[in-house]
């Protein structure tokens, strides 16, 4: 902050946080969405790669969404808007994780003709991991036993399979919709 002597009875104060500042910066960013809403496969991508990170059966779908932001951002075909995509991991909070996790648990059980285990003893199991106590490495350490040893096959088979279906028609209903209010766009 560089503050300034008197100039007509006021101080003066000078930031790169200033009200004009974010203003401009807010208006620079809403300008550039705006921009942004009226390219379809922009969007398309943005909502699709939203779902395929919120699907993802275990915590951390921000970083995945980040990391995918990070690897696919040089290629223009391939971008997509990260708020966007975060936006949709909001959907799968850790209420809804359990009973995502336990589907594919089931999805893969039944595409590989194994037999699964009830919800009940597949929730008590991650109350156990989650109620121990000790440090974060160590319940880490077990969740992603739990993970690895105990179903994780089976989820990663019900993921993949719930991710083949649903990113494509996510992406081809994004592209659908953002193709018709784009043409509404233009038109007015």
């Amino acid at each position: 902050m560089d503050w300034h002597g008197k100039k007509g009875g006021r101080w003066l104060w000078r930031s790169k946080f200033s009200i004009r500042g974010i203003l401009a910066k807010l208006s620079a960013f809403w300008k550039e969405f705006k921009e942004d809403a009226k390219n379809p496969p922009y969007i398309a991508m943005s909502n699709a790669v939203g779902v395929l990170c919120m699907l993802i059966p275990t915590f951390g779908q921000w970083y995945a969404c980040f990391l995918l932001w990070i690897a696919m951002r040089r290629c223009k075909c391939l971008n997509f808007s990260l708020t966007v995509a975060v936006a949709w991991t909001l959907l799968s909070n850790p209420l809804t994780l359990p009973f995502m996790a336990y589907s594919y648990y089931m999805l893969g059980c039944s595409a590989m003709n194994e037999r699964a285990q009830s919800f009940d003893g597949f929730a008590r199991r991650l109350k156990e991991i989650f109620d121990e106590r000790g440090q974060l490495c160590e319940i880490l350490k077990n969740e992603i036993g739990f993970l690895a040893d105990d179903i994780g096959l089976q989820m990663f088979v019900g993921y993949a399979a719930s991710s083949a279906i649903l990113v494509p028609i996510c992406y081809l209903l994004s592209y659908w919709i953002a193709k018709k209010s784009s043409a509404i766009l233009l038109r007015s």
